[in-house]
C-alpha cells in the first residue's frame, strides 16, 4: 500500500456481523488494499473484522459511554490526530459520530442509512428525523440500498436530491449458484420428500418470526421442516415459541454460521417474515442461489422479487402467510420457475462487483470533494477482477 493512500475511516455502531457490516467487508476484501481503512465501533464490538482478508485494519477506540455530547465532542478530538481522508458513518447509532465530524471539520462526510430498528418499523421518530435533517445537509452524500430509503431522505430528511446515492446491494452470484447440498440434509436425516423451508439472519426483534412460525403451525404437513440460520437474542423466545406450539420437531435451530451457501443450496423456499426491511442481502443470497421466496411486504422486497405469486404477503398477517406456504408446496414445477426468475433477476440487476465499483466510485468523488495534497489512486474495474469467496472466521 502506497503510504500517501487515502485514509477512510468507517464508524459504525457496532461491528458485529450484519448487512451493512458484511457489505463494506466484501469491498475491502475486493479494493481494500488502495485506501488505509480504521473502523470504530461505537460499542467497541468489532466481531466482523475478522471477515476481512483484502487489507490492514486499523481499530480505533470506541467512545467513553457518556450523555451529551461528550461522545461527539471525544470522536471529534479523535479526528483532528488521526485527521483521515473521509469518514463514512452508518445509520441512527453513529449520529454521534456526525456530529462529531461536523464540529472537527477536517474532512468530508458520507453517511449511509441501511434501515430501522424495532422502535421505528412502523413509524419514525420524530427527533431523530429532525437530527438528520439537521446533520446530514452537511454530508457530501447520504448513501441508501433501497427505493424506500431514498424516498424517506428526500422527503423527511429534506436532503437534496444531489446528496442522495442510491446504491443497490449485491451478491456474488457466482458463489451462490443453485447447486446440489446433500450434506446439510444428511446431517440432519431428512428423507427424500422433506419440504424445507428456510430462513437466514439474524433472531432479533424486527424480524418477527414469531409470525413465521406460527404461520407455519397453522399449516404445516408432516413433511414439512423449517431451518432457521442464524442467531440472536431472540433464540431462546422462539425455541420456546417451537414447543408451545407442538413444531420443535419440525423447526431445526442452526445457529449462526459463515457458509450460508451451503444452506441456501439445501432449502426448497425461502421465507423471510419481518416488519422492516429495505433491501436485505440474505433474500438477494437466496435470489441467487434460484430458491422461491415468500417475505413480507417491507422495503424494496417486492421490488426486488421476480413477481411470482404468493411471493408477498402483508407484514403481520399469519394467516395470508400461510395461505402461501400452502400453495408454494404444493407446486414443485411454480417453484422452480419462481426460483428461476428470481437467480436471473439477481444476476442481471444485484451484481456484487457494480456494486463495489459504485462505492469505490462514491468514496473517490468524497475525498475529491475536498483540497487533497495528493491524489487517489485509480481503482481497478472490479468487473474485471475475479471476487474472492467469504473467509472463514479466524482469516484476516
Amino acid at each position: 500500500m502506497h503510504p500517501n493512500a487515502p485514509h477512510i475511516l468507517h464508524i459504525f455502531s457496532t461491528f458485529a456481523p450484519g448487512g451493512p457490516q458484511v457489505r463494506l467487508t466484501r469491498i475491502l476484501n475486493v479494493l481494500g488494499s488502495g485506501w488505509r481503512t480504521s473502523i470504530m465501533a461505537m460499542d467497541g464490538n468489532t466481531e466482523a473484522v475478522e471477515r476481512i482478508s483484502g487489507a490492514p485494519i486499523t481499530l480505533l477506540a470506541a467512545p467513553r459511554k457518556a450523555n451529551g455530547l461528550a461522545p461527539s465532542l471525544e470522536i471529534a478530538s479523535v479526528l483532528r490526530q488521526v485527521r483521515p481522508d473521509l469518514v463514512v458513518t452508518y445509520n441512527w447509532g453513529a449520529i454521534d459520530a456526525v456530529l462529531g465530524i461536523k464540529i472537527s471539520a477536517v474532512c468530508p462526510l458520507i453517511h449511509a442509512e441501511d434501515g430501522f430498528g424495532p422502535d421505528e418499523a412502523v413509524a419514525l421518530k420524530h427527533r431523530r428525523v429532525f437530527a438528520r435533517r439537521l446533520l446530514l445537509r452537511g454530508a457530501y452524500k447520504t448513501v441508501v440500498p433501497s427505493r424506500r430509503l431514498e424516498t424517506i431522505a428526500l422527503q423527511q430528511y429534506r436532503l437534496k436530491p444531489e446528496k442522495v446515492e442510491y446504491i443497490p446491494n449485491g451478491v456474488d452470484t457466482a458463489h451462490f449458484a443453485p447447486g446440489p447440498a446433500p450434506e446439510y440434509r444428511q446431517r440432519r436425516d431428512l428423507s427424500a420428500d422433506c419440504l424445507l423451508f428456510g430462513f437466514v439472519g439474524q433472531l432479533r426483534q424486527e424480524k418477527n418470526l414469531t409470525l413465521l412460525l406460527r404461520a407455519f403451525a397453522a399449516v404445516a404437513e408432516p413433511h414439512w421442516k423449517l431451518a432457521i440460520v442464524g442467531e440472536g437474542p431472540c433464540r431462546a423466545e422462539l425455541e420456546q415459541l417451537t414447543r408451545d406450539l407442538g413444531i420443535d420437531k419440525q423447526v431445526l435451530f442452526e445457529g449462526a454460521t459463515e457458509d450460508t451457501a451451503s444452506y441456501l443450496r439445501a432449502f426448497d423456499v425461502f421465507v423471510m417474515s419481518s416488519v422492516t426491511e429495505q433491501m436485505p442481502i440474505a433474500l438477494l443470497e437466496a435470489m441467487a442461489a434460484g430458491l422461491p421466496a415468500i417475505v413480507t411486504d417491507a422495503g424494496d422486497s417486492r421490488q426486488m422479487l421476480s413477481g411470482g405469486l404468493h411471493e408477498i404477503v402483508p407484514p403481520g398477517d399469519a394467516a395470508a402467510y400461510g395461505k402461501s406456504l400452502k400453495a408454494i408446496a404444493r407446486d414443485a414445477n411454480l417453484r422452480r420457475e419462481i426460483g428461476a426468475k428470481n437467480r436471473a433477476r439477481c444476476i442481471a440487476e444485484y451484481s456484487e462487483p457494480v456494486m463495489i465499483q459504485r462505492y469505490a466510485q462514491l468514496y473517490e468523488d468524497g475525498i475529491r470533494s475536498k483540497e487533497c495534497a495528493f491524489r487517489p489512486p485509480v481503482v481497478p474495474a472490479v468487473a474485471e477482477r475475479q471476487l474472492s469467496n467469504p473467509p472463514s472466521v479466524g482469516e484476516r
